[in-house]
């Protein structure tokens, strides 16, 4: 009987431990070329702290000219050559041309990958799939709040012979639940572990 209450109440206090650290869960979207000044949004469903994590692994290519020239991975590294070529990229400001934007126009929208080696900047074969994580303090300085209507942009500057897509997908995998799962689930295991003592003593 010790030992099982015992061992609830540890189990209890590590899940308890690690709810701090929760993953921001991005849907399955389509980010499309021409989504230079709007884009596709979801909605923030409870607060994240700047520790927490945001992760996913977005895949394909848009083009920013015509004939599906100047196609860029979600780094803005060039995959298909146009007026840059193959592993080369266009400064946009302080983002690069063809790369993946997030934010809203509360929060600056703020480049996603780096454009550098690890994503193919001065490769003869760039990747076209990239897996992203990392903390939201990193991406964003702070926190988000629960209702944040978060947007994803391509970056350029106009959209008349843009073409191409990226495909978002959530990254589920080594996910952690949010603070209130991991409540849910310490709550559970109380609720077994009393079970089995009223039993014992019966």
């Amino acid at each position: 009987m010790r030992t099982l209450l015992a061992t609830s109440a540890f189990a209890a206090a590590i899940l308890l431990q690690t709810a701090s650290a929760a993953t921001l869960t991005v849907p399955s979207l389509t980010v499309l070329g021409t989504d230079v000044f709007s884009g596709p949004t979801f909605t923030v469903p409870v607060d994240y702290s700047p520790t927490d994590t945001l992760s996913f692994t977005v895949s394909g290519i848009v083009s920013l000219q015509g004939g599906g020239a100047f196609g860029t991975n979600a780094a803005g590294v060039v995959v298909v050559p146009g007026s840059a070529g193959v592993g080369q990229s266009a400064p946009n400001g302080s983002t690069t041309f063809g790369s993946l934007l997030l934010g809203n126009n509360v929060i600056p929208f703020v480049q996603l990958f780096a454009t550098d080696a690890s994503n193919g900047l001065g490769s003869a074969n760039p990747p076209t799939v990239l897996a992203f994580s990392d903390t939201i303090g990193n991406i964003f300085g702070s926190g988000l709040s629960a209702g944040t209507v978060l947007e994803f942009r391509i970056s350029d500057i106009n959209t008349g012979d843009n073409g191409g897509q990226f495909s978002i997908r959530p990254d589920d995998a080594g996910a952690v639940p949010e603070p209130g799962s991991w409540l849910l689930a310490a709550s559970g295991v109380a609720l077994v572990a009393g079970t089995r003592l009223r039993r014992r003593v019966r």
